[in-house]
């Protein structure tokens, strides 16, 4: 808790911490601390409208720290009704992480339907088929994905994990490097 103070996210005196709060920690990557803070405002704050966004956000950080059931939780407490768009992809990409692939690429390509040029989308679908050993389908999406977000770092680096897979490793560096 000391260096989280020292950052300037001590835990506020309110027992139930507050969307801001929460938001801080996982933008500043205390993933721990925002796992743990999340429960403590599920207990006062389930089912609040604001809510689904922190949740979302716990469960990605629970399946990045490796905890499976924590993360299926965040997802199930989360809910699948009345989901916008941005919620739909998040759900999706946490569902790549716990490798409920054919769930993510169902999402992924009911996005792509009505927004054919959506990065994010696009990104998620290469991933999916780059997990799911597709590395031709995996490439051909991502390639698609950087031509309509050059600047995006995540479809650089995830083409890069593509071509490293082809062997390909001279181009795998040029996107790593972008």
């Amino acid at each position: 808790l000391e260096k989280l103070r020292d950052a300037g996210l001590a835990a506020p005196a309110d027992p139930a911490p507050s969307n801001q709060y929460l938001e801080r920690l996982f933008d500043e990557g205390w993933l721990d601390e925002a796992v743990e803070q999340t429960n403590a405002f599920l207990n006062l704050h389930a089912g609040h409208p604001g809510s689904r966004g922190i949740l979302l956000k716990a469960a990605s950080a629970a399946a990045e720290m490796g905890d499976e059931r924590a993360a299926q939780r965040f997802l199930d407490l989360a809910g699948s009704d009345g989901l916008n768009d941005q919620e739909k992809l998040a759900t999706a990409d946490v569902l790549v992480e716990l490798g409920d692939l054919t769930k993510a690429r169902t999402i992924y390509e009911e996005r792509l339907k009505s927004a054919p040029e959506n990065a994010a989308a696009l990104i998620g679908l290469g991933r999916t088929a780059l997990k799911s050993n597709q590395i031709e389908a995996a490439e051909k999406t991502l390639r698609r994905a950087i031509a309509v977000a050059p600047d995006s770092a995540a479809a650089h680096a995830a083409l890069g994990l593509a071509l490293t897979q082809k062997l390909d490793l001279a181009s795998a560096r040029v996107e790593f490097e972008a």
